[in-house]
Parts: structure tokens; sequence; C-alpha cells
């Protein structure tokens, strides 16, 4: 097993916050409110440029995201090893990213997205692809204030195999 690059990376962003610190669904109102848009897509080895439309790409609060790796990996010691496990922590660690999920967006005809009105805080980016094989993201940001960030779901920032508990088999 190796783990999951993009998630321990999103696990170090976001390491040290508490859910006070964390963002919040329900910002104030008056609060700044940004912006995140971007492409999905995916180099093949081939060199054709796969869009990854029709999908949906999810904005999830950062202190969700590290909650629900913590119970899945106290769930997980000692059993990794058996697939009916991992398929089952697989299934309970996205059932809890989908309800961490502040916004979201689907990927249109030329896999573009665009989340608006998000409160400033930390949070990763979730989008799920399956053409061979499965392709994960899991990208931390941070929203500053009102303004537009330009996250591109690639190669660069992809992971391959069934994603269990921040770890890939």
């Amino acid at each position: 097993m190796r783990l999951l690059t993009l998630a321990i990376v999103a696990l170090s962003a976001s390491a040290g916050l508490s859910s006070a610190q964390a963002t919040r669904a329900n910002a104030p109102p008056g609060e700044h409110r940004g912006y995140i848009e971007g492409d999905v897509y995916l180099a093949l080895r081939s060199g054709q440029v796969s869009k990854i439309a029709a999908s949906t790409v999810r904005l999830v609060a950062a202190d969700s995201a590290m909650a629900a790796n913590g119970e899945c990996a106290d769930s997980a010691k000692d059993r990794s090893s058996d697939y009916r496990v991992q398929d089952q922590l697989s299934a309970a660690f996205m059932k809890h990213l989908v309800a961490g999920t502040v916004r979201s967006s689907p990927t249109g005809m030329e896999a573009h997205y665009r989340i608006d009105s998000i409160p400033a805080g930390r949070y990763v980016l979730w989008a799920e692809a399956r053409l061979s094989i499965p392709y994960h993201w899991l990208v931390p940001i941070t929203v500053d204030s009102v303004g537009r960030q330009k996250v591109d779901l690639d190669n660069s920032n992809v992971s391959l195999g069934t994603m269990y508990c921040l770890v890939t088999r």
C-alpha cells in the first residue's frame, strides 16, 4: 500500500485546526466570500487529454475531512489487508466527505466547474473520475476573501486506486 500523496498534503495543510478554527458553511452576514473555478482533466499516455465532464467537484470543510480520516483510520487498524474491510472503509470515508461538503459544482461539457459564495477558511477540493481505473483528487485550498482562485484538477494533483482512510490499494 502507498499513502495517498494528495491526501497527506491535505492532512498537513489543515493539521492543527480545531473545530472552532475551521471553516463553517454558514458564514455571518457580510463576511467576505470568494469563488473557485477550474477544469478537471487528465493527460493520457497517448498524448490525448481526457476532459472529466459530468462529474462533481465538492468543497469539503477541512475539519470534516480530518474527522473523516481520523474515524476511518481508527477502524482500519490491523485489518487493512482484508479487501472487504477496505471496501467498507472506502464507503464510510466517502460518506463522511459527502456529509462535510459545504458546496459543490458539476463539471460541464468542457469539464469546467465553479463554486461560488465561499466563506473565508480552509477546505479540501474533492473529485473522482473512473476511466480504466479510479482517479481521486483531494486538494487543500484556503479561501482568504472575496476573489477568484483558479484550481485545475489534473495530473499534477491526482491519485490512482481505491481510496480509503487516505490510503490507496
